[in-house]
């Protein structure tokens, strides 16, 4: 086994722990925080989300069942399987990006972690100064859910290009 600076303890393979992960700014403090996805976590497949807060200095192993600087969100439903799908993108531009992933069979699901209000909501500037997607994803055999997720995802790579400043345009 090679060494690494910090071990993930905690979740089960079985509920999928650690199929999807994501990182980047969730809670609008300037530092990248992981996202994992546990899609068949639970009695029915509700699914669960870790969130582990960044940090600029880390403990040698961190128990996502038990520790402090993690944050877990759970599907409500049978079969909602969150966590099976992570997007993170700041679509408000608040500086902090937002969770989403599929809830269910059809529904994108958005979390927001961070603690301000949206500004601009409907206006360009929204997406403009959001820093971009970040993916992780995987074919579903469920085509519905998979082709829902990655219309999002081409949207917002689109929009994201489309709406910066000077896109395309050169400045001398």
């Amino acid at each position: 086994m090679t060494s690494a600076d910090v071990f993930i303890t905690g979740g089960s393979g079985a509920d999928g722990f650690g199929r999807m992960i994501a990182v980047g700014d969730v809670t609008g403090d300037g530092i990248a925080d992981t996202v994992i996805g546990a899609p068949e976590d639970g009695n029915s497949n509700e699914g669960a989300i870790y969130v582990i807060f960044g940090a600029t200095s880390w403990e040698g192993t961190v128990d996502v069942s038990s520790s402090s600087s993690v944050f877990v969100i759970t599907g409500v439903s049978a079969d909602d399987g969150i966590g099976s799908d992570l997007l993170l993108f700041d679509a408000d531009g608040n500086g902090a990006a937002e969770i989403y992933t599929i809830k269910g069979a059809n529904t994108i699901y958005k979390i927001d972690l961070a603690d301000t209000a949206s500004s601009g909501a409907g206006s360009q500037d929204f997406f403009l100064s959001g820093g971009g997607c970040q993916l992780s994803t995987h074919f579903s055999e469920n085509t519905h859910r998979s082709a829902l997720f990655w219309g999002l995802v081409v949207a917002c790579l689109l929009l994201t290009n489309a709406l910066r400043p000077n896109s395309g345009q050169h400045q001398y």
